[in-house]
């Protein structure tokens, strides 16, 4: 039980460190200044990022309560969480390129969208886990 609670914050905790690393620390280079297209992105983006920060915490506490009962998940309920998480992942990738960074390494974006396919791909490849083990292979 507290260890579903103690990976969960993990996971929590580190979308906010990918949602603050997308930020520009040069005023300049923020979104909101460069065009209104990108303002409107980074603007837009938001409402996608706070469906998927609500999804995340409402799969965490589906998962725990599974684990609590005893129960496999739910698909829907694995499906939930899963999404969620790919969805705050494609976000913070939509709000960095909409602020105008001037490195940006293909390697680095090639990693990023790899990690977010085979995240998106877990509940094809692996359709029944246990509450704890899909909470530990996400934090």
């Amino acid at each position: 039980d507290f260890f579903i609670i103690f990976l969960g914050f993990t996971i929590v905790f580190t979308q906010k460190m990918i949602y603050y690393g997308a930020q520009p620390h040069n005023p300049d280079h923020h979104a909101l200044r460069i065009s209104a297209n990108t303002g409107r992105a980074f603007v837009y983006s938001h409402l996608f990022l706070a469906a998927s920060l609500i999804g995340v915490g409402t799969g965490i506490k589906l998962l725990k309560k599974s684990h609590q009962k005893g129960k496999k998940v739910s698909k829907s309920d694995y499906n939930l969480f899963t999404y969620s998480l790919v969805l705050f992942l494609v976000t913070a990738n939509v709000l960095r390129l909409a602020h105008g960074f001037t490195k940006r390494s293909r390697k680095i974006w090639m990693f990023r969208v790899a990690a977010i396919l085979i995240i998106a791909c877990f509940p094809v490849i692996e359709p029944e886990l246990a509450a704890v083990k899909i909470v530990a292979t996400y934090a």
